[in-house]
């Protein structure tokens, strides 16, 4: 359980890039999230790059637009638990979090 709080605590606050990869990698490696989403995952909570529309989906809180879109949706929970336990909550959960968090990524001087 540790390693899933260093890893919000690493994304808030970066070390160098290649720590905080490595922080997110693990905890993905240890959850049910499937390993197809994982670099989608690492370069949107990494450098704020905007996901496919089925991650984009889950990260905006978008059940019906996320079952529409997954090819299993027996997959939502692992991923759902995953982003509950271990990202920063600025991250997801609306649509305008996850806009003011690619903002915050991509934008230099941007805040939460």
């Amino acid at each position: 359980m540790s390693e899933i709080l260093d890893v919000t605590t690493t994304i808030l606050h970066p070390p160098p890039r290649h720590e905080a990869e490595i922080l997110i990698l693990t905890s993905l490696g240890i959850s049910d999230v499937p390993v197809n989403l994982h670099q989608g995952l690492c370069n949107y909570l990494l450098l704020g790059i905007r996901p496919g529309d089925f991650l984009t989906a889950v990260l905006k809180n978008d059940l019906r637009d996320a079952v529409c879109r997954s090819i299993d949706p027996s997959k939502l929970g692992p991923l759902v638990e995953w982003l509950n336990n271990a990202v920063p909550a600025p991250s997801w959960g609306s649509p305008q979090r996850v806009e003011r968090w690619i903002t915050y990524k991509t934008v230099p001087g941007a805040s939460l």
